[in-house]
């Protein structure tokens, strides 16, 4: 992380800059690792927390108090001065740190002169002091039973006497023990101990002043002033989220653009198109958090020494209504794509309506399946003049008897290919249906809804050409859509259904489901014939081998009856 780079880049900040830094709610609840503790710190508007993490130390400052946690766990917890004279990790880490960097001499005037600014900053920042509360009512009298009662007692606790501990000449070194508690010394051998007069030996004091001094002479002239400390502040430091910072940084790297003109192409719209639209949706992610932007501007006078992400992040929150028209020009750059795929819905369905309407071949087959129905179900449930086209897709639900696997489905389409063959295309005569089952009218005519309300929005931050041009886009488009519907609605009532009840999602997928069932149906119908010839085939093969197998024996006894006659002649002739 930037921000967590040197322990000087977030710890000078917490001592000299004063930051408004987050109440603590729930101390005791550690956090994983410093993106969350800093995720935390800005959670909430106007308010920002500083982190010091050495190795695995974290360090939340808050405005009650400073809670240091080591990993996870919270090992001191108190304000700034009570901390200090623990002498526990926490004093041990502001010495350290600010051993590396100032001396002893100069340290009073640095601190004078940031203090100075701080204070300055902050009483600008800080709302104006509500007027005082009205003056609470008049106590009324006490009833006469409670007069003469008294009160009960109440407890204080005294306070505790602190030591007469002298005061370095300068600030030391650490030690890093772990106090007991004032409350729990009592009944301990330490509260039996008596003065050691370490604090009466001057000369010891001195060697350990000099000894463990927390300063290094002569890193800094003396005669310090504001323009000379400039060149001490931190460099390439970064105020948000590292992994933000990271990210943003990355996107930057992809734009191959300077930050002002990134700038440029927003204010005008990108007149060049030089920002893709998958670009500018990424863009839009890193808006600036109205927390973010009070951190940034912090920084306003000295953005050279900020992260190239940082850097860009305080350029655009420069810009008015930044997000609105980043927004806008997204809008702009996706439009033409979003009326085409609106187009493209529309469109299906229109040409289904039609498809579905002028088919014969589908008229046909319906007539067929209805007289189908009609002799199946003689009787008080046949003598139909029709049905609802739901009941296509329930012919597969009655088997035959007879034969295995056999439906009325694969019976139906039997009988197409042997008698009515011309039924078999039927598929590409209503192709439409397809894509037009999967357009829900109620999520169209919504995105259709939305895009007329962005336009709305954003008329006052793109340019006259383009609102002009996709008002008259828009126009058509919601012409098309009124056309599409009164198509669907002639088409669902020819069939005789309500068109405002049944959706062409709904309806058109009852085709959609039909014709894939009939394709499967006359699939299995060509596997079975295929089966059944295979068998066969394999029927006249074993009893072609076996008539050849019985020759073969024949023919082999044959021969050997020859061999026996020839040996009988020849043992003849020999007698």
């Amino acid at each position: 992380m930037y921000m967590l780079k040197t322990l000087w880049d977030s710890l000078a900040y917490q001592a000299f800059r004063k930051h408004f830094v987050k109440r603590i709610h729930s101390a005791d609840i550690a956090p994983d690792d410093a993106s969350d503790v800093q995720s935390e710190s800005i959670e909430n508007s106007g308010i920002r927390a500083t982190i010091i993490v050495p190795r695995s130390l974290y360090t939340f400052i808050k405005t009650d108090e400073i809670v240091v946690l080591s990993e996870g766990v919270i090992v001191e917890k108190g304000r700034h001065d009570d901390l200090m004279t623990l002498n526990g990790i926490y004093a041990n880490l502001w010495s350290n740190q600010l051993q590396r960097i100032f001396s002893e001499e100069n340290k009073d005037d640095f601190f004078r002169i940031e203090n100075e600014k701080s204070r300055e900053k902050i009483s600008e920042q800080l709302p104006a002091k509500p007027p005082p509360p009205p003056p609470p009512p008049p106590i009324p009298p006490a009833l006469p039973s409670l007069l003469h009662k008294p009160l009960p007692s109440i407890n204080y606790s005294q306070p505790v006497v602190k030591k007469n501990v002298p005061k370095p000449s300068n600030v030391l070194k650490s030690f890093n023990w772990t106090k007991i508690s004032d409350m729990k010394i009592k009944g301990t051998f330490w509260s039996e101990l008596t003065d050691s007069k370490l604090y009466e030996n001057v000369e010891l004091l001195k060697s350990i002043d000099s000894t463990f001094s927390a300063y290094r002479k002569g890193s800094i002239d003396n005669d310090v002033n504001a323009e000379q400390l400039e060149k001490y502040r931190p460099k390439n430091t970064s105020v948000i989220d590292g992994r933000r910072a990271q990210n943003c940084t990355i996107l930057l790297s992809r734009l191959k653009m300077s930050d002002k003109e990134i700038c440029e192409a927003i204010l005008s719209m990108d007149l060049n198109d030089r920002i893709a639209a998958d670009m500018v949706e990424q863009l839009l992610k890193f808006t600036p958090s109205a927390e973010e932007k009070l951190l940034l501007e912090e920084h306003s006078r000295h953005t050279d020494s900020l992260v190239r992400a940082d850097r860009f992040l305080y350029e655009i929150s420069q810009i008015p209504d930044y997000e609105q028209r980043l927004k806008s020009l997204l809008f702009k750059k996706q439009f033409t794509a979003t009326v085409n795929d609106l187009l493209s819905r529309i469109t299906s369905v229109t040409e289904a309506s039609q498809e579905i309407k002028k088919s014969t071949k589908l008229n046909k087959l319906l007539a067929i399946i209805l007289d189908l129905g009609n002799y199946m179900n003689y009787g008080p449930r046949g003598n139909a003049f029709g049905f609802h086209v739901a009941s296509l897709n329930r012919l597969i639900d009655t088997k035959s008897s007879s034969v295995k696997g056999l439906t009325l489905l694969h019976y139906l389409v039997q009988s197409i290919e042997k008698e009515f063959g011309d039924l078999l295309s039927l598929p590409e005569e209503i192709a439409q249906v397809r894509p037009a089952c999967k357009v829900s009218l109620f999520e169209l005519d919504k995105d259709i809804s939305m895009l007329r309300t962005d336009l709305a929005k954003i008329c006052s931050f793109t340019t006259e050409e383009f609102y002009k041009e996709a008002t008259e886009k828009l126009e058509d488009l919601e012409r098309q859509f009124k056309e599409m519907r009164t198509r669907f609605d002639e088409v669902a009532r020819r069939f005789g259904e309500d068109g405002s009840i049944m959706q062409p999602d709904e309806f058109f997928g009852i085709f959609s489901d039909f014709l894939t069932a009939f394709e499967e149906a006359r699939q299995d119908n060509l596997k079975k014939v295929r089966e059944e010839k295979r068998a066969k085939q394999d029927a006249e093969l074993k009893k072609c081998r076996r008539s050849v197998s019985e020759n073969s024996h024949f023919k082999e006894i044959a021969k050997q009856g020859k061999v026996k006659y020839f040996k009988y002649l020849t043992s003849r002739d020999e007698r």
